[in-house]
């Protein structure tokens, strides 16, 4: 991933359903580095874009945001967004189901994987990971 991204102003994604019982966008945006954060909101808009019907959940206790088909962390959602101090993680949660024919996901836990975006990759190939994890999440869920 090599060509560099083009920020998404936050007001292009308002009408996004956010379920903020456990924390806002913003308090989780803020605890990442500010370099990142328009990164953040990036890639919070190429899901949203990808996925319009999409349900966030900020966790600032884990410091990431979840998105999903409903509330529910590990049932419901299919992917999240978590800063680190160079890059943010998209992570899935059900990853050890998907097809990577790129290579692009990292992580040898059970079910969760990541890729690191830095702030110089090209999303787009992000965005068929996006689509897989949402429609196999369906899937699953029978929805």
């Amino acid at each position: 991933m090599s060509a560099p991204y083009r920020s998404t102003p936050l007001a292009t994604v308002d009408v996004v359903k956010t379920i903020e019982r456990l924390g806002t966008y913003a308090e989780v945006r803020a605890r990442g580095p500010e370099a990142l954060h328009p990164l953040m909101d990036e890639l919070r808009a190429m899901i949203i874009r990808l996925d319009p019907d999409v349900v966030e959940v900020p966790r600032n206790g884990d410091g990431a945001v979840c998105f999903g088909l409903g509330e529910r962390k590990m049932s419901e959602a299919y992917c999240y967004l978590a800063a680190h101090a160079a890059w943010v993680n998209l992570g899935f949660l059900h990853a050890d189901e998907m097809d990577d024919p790129a290579g692009l996901l990292e992580g040898t836990g059970k079910r969760l994987r990541h890729v690191k975006v830095r702030p110089a990759d090209d999303l787009a190939p992000l965005e068929a990971l996006v689509r897989q994890a949402r429609e196999r999440r369906a899937a699953a869920l029978g929805r």
